[in-house]
């Protein structure tokens, strides 16, 4: 086919929607890209696609933009000449992503969406949808749990600690798939047909620990964390590009209806999953949640008193002090703290008290743990035995 002549404010805006999108609205060049930006910006090379449409045929698919591969070869010989033509195309088709930070989850879509699911998913957690792989789990739990479980492998079954946690399962590089339509041997090189996936369950996410993206699955995995072998409980599938929060709620919910060998009422997980939705959900279920705490906000939250919160939920005293836990109240299903009476906060003999009810905020008023606890709690050995 002919080329399409592109205008060269159309290469001009397409440049700074790039910059934008790489680099900020703050678009800051170093001095010696500087001359590079100014000499493509300035030169106007889209006439070249008028000067060279009789060298093109009428039929085939849709070329690139002359005046574009012109600008590339310039850019060639003007930086990297020395590593050729061919490495120089491999580096312009290396697909330039925008990459998270080492070791942060990829975040969910939508915000609020972990909330909207776990308020779905309680409502109908009564409800029992067969799986494809619920033929696999029954062999799994028949055959291989239950003898682990006879073995005393498993922990003290009637109350199980569980671990859960995510990792990449890498099955292609790129998604597989072939056209159902004749339409590129045609000469059209987009179409809206259809197209057969070899792996439709797939997609691509970002791998935090390995800073970057891939193609294929996302095993999230439910464990025992009191094995000494790290024995898997409920191991299930995800798309590669679903966070740990959302797995999580798919996950435990089945899980709960198939397991039939034990109780679990412990839920060990690492800060992504630190959300106040999933400490209902796992509430609902009878499981007593430890969870890392993910410090969104450095400021104090204000009560009704003339107490605040931090944001590792201890109450801090009016001189700014943190006050200290000094026991749980199982009777009202609250946690006291106390300021020494050195403090000064108060003018009672015993000191300056305050009492945080769970139902106030379940994520940071834990029921048994306290807060600065959970840390130590999570990081040994839980998510590194379903990781594991």
């Amino acid at each position: 086919m002919k080329p399409v002549f592109v205008p060269h404010a159309d290469y001009q805006a397409f440049v700074l929607q790039q910059l934008r999108y790489y680099f900020g609205p703050g678009v800051v060049l170093i001095h010696k890209d500087w001359p590079l930006a100014v000499k493509l910006w300035q030169t106007v090379l889209s006439a070249i696609t008028t000067f060279l449409q009789d060298a093109y045929s009428a039929r085939g698919p849709l070329p690139r933009d002359p005046a574009s591969l012109l600008r590339s070869y310039l850019l060639y010989l003007m930086t990297n000449p020395e590593i050729g033509l061919t490495e120089w195309i491999n580096e312009m088709k290396r697909k330039k992503t925008k990459r998270g930070k080492k070791g942060e989850k990829a975040p969910t879509t939508t915000p609020g969406k972990v909330k909207r699911l776990v308020t779905w998913m309680m409502r109908h957690a009564a409800k029992k949808m067969d799986l494809p792989a619920d033929p696999l789990f029954y062999f799994f739990q028949s055959q291989i749990l239950s003898v682990s479980a006879h073995l005393d492998w498993l922990g003290d079954l009637d109350s199980l600690s569980a671990a859960s946690d995510g990792t990449p399962i890498v099955t292609a590089a790129y998604p597989r798939s072939k056209p159902t339509c004749a339409c590129r041997a045609r000469g059209i090189a987009e179409c809206s047909h259809l197209r057969n996936y070899s792996q439709p369950d797939c997609n691509s996410g970002w791998d935090s620990s390995r800073e970057k993206y891939d193609n294929g699955y996302h095993l999230y995995m439910i464990s025992a964390a009191e094995s000494k072998h790290d024995l898997p409980l409920y191991p299930r599938l995800q798309p590669a590009s679903r966070h740990d929060a959302v797995s999580l709620v798919m996950s435990t919910v089945d899980f709960k209806q198939r397991f039939t060998l034990g109780t679990v009422d412990k839920m060990l997980l690492d800060a992504a999953h630190d959300a106040e939705a999933i400490y209902l959900l796992l509430d609902q279920q009878n499981i007593e949640p430890f969870i890392d705490l993910n410090i969104r906000s450095k400021k104090n939250t204000a009560t009704d008193h003339d107490i605040q919160i931090s944001p590792t939920g201890i109450p801090i005293c009016p001189k700014g002090h943190e006050m200290k836990p000094n026991g749980f109240d199982k009777s009202q299903n609250r946690q006291k703290w106390r300021c020494t009476p050195s403090c000064g906060c108060s003018d009672a003999k015993y000191g300056r008290t305050y009492h945080t009810h769970s139902s106030d905020n379940p994520r940071l008023f834990t029921k048994t743990v306290p807060t600065k606890e959970r840390k130590w709690i999570t990081s040994s050995n839980p998510v590194g035995t379903a990781r594991r």
